[in-house]
């Protein structure tokens, strides 16, 4: 991802420090809190059962729609053009506890690939697992 005038937006951060933000405040403050979120499965590694098979980050989905929120919220060209890299370029997903997954029953986003809504088997033990993170 592109540096826009951000600390901490794209691959690691440069950041001195928490505080340390870029011009593009509102947008870096949005990555910001979505470097520092706790419920995260690093590339390579296997957490709640599910093995994250790429070579970045994926968090849950409850931090990437906090990410969503907040970019959608500051609405500046930086952040526009970071949500739209990593909600809809990246095709990148989210993890959550909830009923297994039966089917995507709504396909959207670039090509038509990533999965917007999803039938679930609620009679089932809910457990974790890999949804595509919404649109941006």
């Amino acid at each position: 991802m592109m540096n826009l005038c951000t600390k901490w937006c794209g691959a690691g951060n440069i950041a001195d420090g928490y505080e340390d933000l870029g011009t593009e405040i509102e947008a870096d403050m949005c990555c910001r809190d979505h470097d520092n979120c706790p419920e995260v499965i690093p590339g390579g590694e296997t957490r709640h059962n599910l093995t994250n098979t790429v070579f970045y980050s994926r968090l849950s989905c409850h931090c990437d729609n906090t990410f969503h929120r907040c970019l959608k919220s500051a609405d500046t060209r930086a952040a526009n053009i970071i949500g739209n890299i990593y909600f809809n370029a990246l095709q990148t997903k989210c993890y959550r506890k909830d009923y297994p997954i039966l089917k995507c029953t709504k396909r959207g986003g670039w090509f038509n690939t990533k999965c917007l809504a999803y039938s679930y088997d609620t009679k089932a033990e809910q457990q974790y697992q890999w949804f595509d993170v919404k649109e941006f």
